[in-house]
């Protein structure tokens, strides 16, 4: 499996500084987001790495959002990882507690049936 919408440069970036290098490096950030994106594929009930590939360039919006979601779960994995780096543990926490919020707020649009057919179309006709 590729990665296809959580983006490495995103999740080092939102994971931000003192993160492993060795977390931060392309073999870990590819399996952190092939998991992240296997987690919102099956949460959601839907394959949005298919979806991404056929009409992100068509529904922009819907690509953020699911780069968003993806990008805050693979930077909770790279922060887990290795948190000798930090400050303090404290440190270390809040981040993940908050990017924890961020993707949860994401996940749930992308769960609700209500607005699945929205957000899987682009808020448009289904094509």
């Amino acid at each position: 499996m590729a990665v296809t919408y959580a983006l490495a440069t995103e999740m080092v970036m939102k994971a931000g500084a003192n993160v492993s290098s060795t977390a931060t490096g392309a073999t870990y950030t590819e399996a952190f987001g092939e998991m992240a994106e296997g987690v919102i594929n099956v949460s959601s009930g839907y394959n949005w790495s298919d979806w991404y590939t056929a009409y992100s360039a068509t529904y922009p919006d819907v690509t953020g959002l699911l780069i968003d979601a993806a990008t805050n779960l693979g930077a909770i994995y790279i922060i887990n990882y290795d948190m000798s780096g930090f400050t303090n543990i404290q440190e270390a926490v809040s981040r993940i507690n908050t990017l924890y919020q961020m993707y949860l707020n994401d996940i749930n649009l992308l769960k609700e049936h209500s607005k699945k057919d929205f957000v899987r179309v682009g808020g448009g006709v289904y094509p």
